[in-house]
């Protein structure tokens, strides 16, 4: 959900929070398209998730646009016409089609999540928040620990640290299990010099996650600080068998006269 990433890797996003029924794709193509008015809505949308996930595009769009004809202002519809237009790299049309799906249903929180990593991707972080706090707000919303730990990130764009700390903070409450909530507020933490809570957050974040150069390199700065010679050579040591050429590397040995 960063500026500049590729479309594949804001589909890999939008698609992931999108909930899947348990139909599968031949399920649900057969003679179930022939019921009522509601019935058909309901398995066409269900259809076009399935071929959207499996990257047809082509069933996707036919689907959705048989739900459409049904019900033109059927807000899920028109989230998963943005979907598909993200795939196909239209991101302005994609953003007409959320703006939609929030028009006709302002408490389809999904639609307002991944309308927000579209925004968050084109670097419009302050209309992603707008987003993400009515997202995060919905008590019902099933990715609501998601577009929490999202908002934190988009107020770390906007070096607004107090309010990302307590949205990571809310984040980890809803789900203790975010790994990037986790290293986020081991980073905020650092710079606060709240040395030994940052340890500690990373610590929690090395037990679910695997450990990147920006982690390792993080771990190392903490417990310079802390003192702890042992952590800190173990940091050290993968940073430098595990990624080398890493900038981070780089950064460490340049600061390791220091030590």
């Amino acid at each position: 959900m960063f500026k500049g990433m590729r479309v594949a890797a804001l589909m890999a996003v939008l698609i992931s929070a999108v909930m899947m029924s348990g139909c599968t794709i031949s399920e649900i193509t057969g003679s179930n398209l022939q019921a009522n008015p509601e019935k058909r809505v309901e398995v066409g949308l269900e259809a076009a998730t399935a071929y959207l996930k499996a990257n047809d595009v082509e069933n996707a769009l036919r689907h959705i646009e048989k739900v459409l004809e049904i019900e033109p202002k059927n807000a899920e519809a028109h989230q998963t016409m943005a979907l598909i237009y993200t795939k196909e790299g239209k991101l302005d049309k994609a953003e007409e089609f959320y703006k939609k799906a929030i028009k006709y249903d302002e408490t389809l929180s999904s639609a307002r999540n991944n309308y927000a990593t579209l925004l968050f991707s084109l670097g419009r972080y302050e209309e992603a928040i707008e987003q993400l706090q009515v997202a995060a707000a919905d008590l019902s919303y099933d990715n609501r620990p998601q577009a929490t730990q999202n908002l934190g990130l988009a107020y770390l764009k906007l070096n607004k640290l107090n309010d990302a700390e307590a949205s990571f903070q809310t984040a980890l409450r809803l789900n203790p299990k975010l790994p990037r909530s986790l290293l986020e507020l081991s980073d905020i933490l650092l710079q606060r010099k709240q040395h030994k809570l940052a340890a500690r957050y990373l610590r929690e974040y090395s037990s679910i996650a695997r450990h990147t150069p920006r982690s390792l390199w993080l771990g190392i700065q903490i417990e310079r600080v802390n003192g702890d010679a042992d952590a800190m050579a173990s940091y050290v040591l993968a940073l430098r068998n595990l990624y080398p050429k890493s900038p981070e590397y780089r950064r460490y040995m340049e600061t390791k006269n220091n030590d």
